[in-house]
């Protein structure tokens, strides 16, 4: 629910990409490294005409399936790369993807990859951004969704990652900060991208289960499993906030 705005907005108003040619080569990339989120990203590849939403809803966690919590390259040709199952190594996989598309002079296409907070604790990623920053790949940009939660509790009492923004910059990245749910906000700073000279860092400050009163910032919904009572409350909170005109279910 955090990265439901942040995805959004990449997938219907940002990124360069044709569902009936998925390999297309001045495509935008995008790779999901942060966990379980990989339903988000279907929904918005979904709305573009990559496959209808009642597939989805039929296949989705079912053995071999195309859609999971975290995405398969094997089964959906729609993902990039499957990049979830440890986490750090979406970030590295994307700045491969950006080296080699520099090298081939393709500068009509940007990489944008989705990380959490928490898997910022992960040594591969720091790699990674010195690596960019060596390259200066001014092609990549990566969405870190800052919800300040992770599976055990809050980011900064596990392994704080400080100031993100401070870090990065000190790496020789540009670095940006936006409210990760405000629509407005988002088009801006994703608009600012398209002129980039350096790679570019987005800390995208969000809320866990944003939308749904119960699950709001609350570490223990990370991979709890909602009751046939709490998806009723869950859809009356959203209602609530959306309004039912904006539910296409």
């Amino acid at each position: 629910m955090s990265a439901v705005d942040i995805l959004t907005v990449l997938w219907q108003n940002i990124m360069k990409y044709d569902s009936r040619y998925p390999d297309w080569e001045y495509r935008d990339r995008f790779i999901l490294s942060k966990g379980h989120c990989s339903a988000a990203v279907a929904f918005n590849q979904a709305e573009l005409g990559c496959y209808p939403v009642s597939e989805i809803f039929k296949e989705y966690a079912t053995d071999n399936c195309r859609f999971s919590m975290s995405p398969c390259r094997h089964t959906n040709q729609f993902y990039e790369s499957s990049a979830t199952g440890s986490l750090g190594q979406g970030l590295p996989i994307a700045v491969g993807i950006a080296a080699a598309l520099k090298a081939k002079n393709n500068m009509e296409s940007k990489v944008f990859v989705l990380l959490g907070d928490g898997e910022m604790q992960e040594g591969s990623n720091w790699e990674a951004i010195m690596y960019a920053s060596q390259l200066q790949l001014n092609n990549i940009v990566a969405v870190i969704d800052n919800n300040q939660l992770q599976f055990d509790g809050q980011t900064k009492e596990i392994v704080s990652i400080g100031n993100i923004q401070e870090r990065f910059l000190a790496f020789g990245w540009e670095a940006y900060g936006v409210d990760g749910h405000d629509v407005g906000q988002l088009l801006d700073i994703f608009n600012k991208t398209k002129q980039q000279n350096a790679p570019i860092v987005i800390d995208a400050h969000t809320l866990k289960g944003k939308g749904v009163d119960f699950m709001e910032n609350n570490y223990l919904w990370h991979a709890g499993k909602i009751s046939e009572k709490q998806l009723a409350r869950a859809i009356e909170s959203l209602d609530c906030i959306y309004g039912k005109e904006r539910r296409n279910v």
